[in-house]
């Protein structure tokens, strides 16, 4: 017997792409025009958002606190590793209406949460706003990895084990763990 035949297939996590951060902002950015000039936006039941990407009912709340979000963000600038996103991808149907799960975000909504609170000034890093930053200073940190996936699942229950996966697979570390 070969262990092929006892393990199962890879799960698709669709097209990977090393997407810098303005692809981010400029898809909070377009969703925050499409809510000041009343247009229809994907919908979830919680009308849930981050990023403008639609937040599925079985996403957990936010929880990361202040300190988190600065570490993510301080870390972007510093370089170092990011991690990744995972979003449904967009499909519309009849009518030009979105298909159910279209631009769900399955991964991502921590991270994704904290760029859009630091764009909003919500909180400093290396002590300053976003707001006090120059064009230059602004677009270098636009120009920053984080890669995502873009999923084409089309089922509910693959996408939430999907999520499962992706999101309870860490363990925190204790304070005496820390380095």
């Amino acid at each position: 017997m070969t262990t092929a035949a006892r393990i199962p297939p890879a799960i698709d996590l669709g097209r990977h792409f090393d997407t810098a951060i303005s692809y981010l902002w400029t898809n909070w950015r377009e969703h925050q025009e499409m809510v000041r000039e009343g247009r229809q936006l994907l919908t979830v039941e919680e009308d849930r958002y981050a990023c403008g990407f639609p937040l599925p009912t079985f996403q957990r709340p936010l929880c990361w606190d202040q300190s988190q979000e600065v570490a993510f963000v301080e870390s972007a600038w510093l370089g170092l590793s990011l991690g990744s996103f995972s979003h449904h991808i967009m499909e519309w149907g009849q009518g030009g209406v979105a298909k159910p799960f279209s631009g769900w975000l399955i991964d991502g909504q921590q991270r994704l949460t904290s760029l859009q609170r630091y764009w909003t000034d919500e909180f400093r890093v290396f002590g300053a706003y976003w707001s006090d930053l120059d064009l230059v200073e602004q677009r270098r940190f636009k120009n920053i990895r984080l890669p995502h996936f873009e999923v084409a699942l089309w089922d509910e229950s693959r996408i939430r084990d999907l999520y499962n996966r992706l999101a309870f697979g860490g363990v925190p570390h204790t304070p005496e763990q820390r380095a």
